[in-house]
């Protein structure tokens, strides 16, 4: 739901497409987990792809004006907006779920994940 909406996203389309090829892959999947499973979070992916925009085309669609090198302003921005899924009530520019487990490794039951009915690359 999340990524598929930035896809949309008129500001930062086309970086988010390009971080898709490079580093997701080609099926997007769905994670339905319950709403209070632990430790599951919204943060707002639009600190890293305003700093991307930056260093692909020189400009900053949202003028926030981060130092993106050494990328630790960007890095400390984008932790500082984690909401955890029971309050988020919207308000992120490019919300993606982050889900940390034990040792804030990422884990989620396989139950819990399907591929999804919605492929934004085909």
């Amino acid at each position: 739901m999340f990524m598929y909406g930035k896809t949309k996203n008129i500001l930062f389309r086309e970086s988010w497409m390009g971080l898709v090829q490079e580093c997701i892959g080609n099926v997007l999947l769905h994670i339905e987990v319950p709403l209070d499973f632990p430790k599951v979070y919204i943060a707002d992916y639009a600190h890293v792809l305003e700093c991307r925009c930056f260093d692909e085309k020189g400009n900053s669609p949202l003028g926030l004006g981060y130092q993106c090198q050494p990328g630790n302003e960007v890095a400390q921005a984008y932790v500082n907006s984690y909401i955890p899924i029971k309050d988020y009530r919207g308000g992120h520019i490019a919300p993606v779920v982050q889900v940390l487990g034990k040792d804030n490794r990422i884990i989620i039951p396989n139950k819990y994940i399907s591929i999804s009915n919605v492929q934004p690359l085909k």
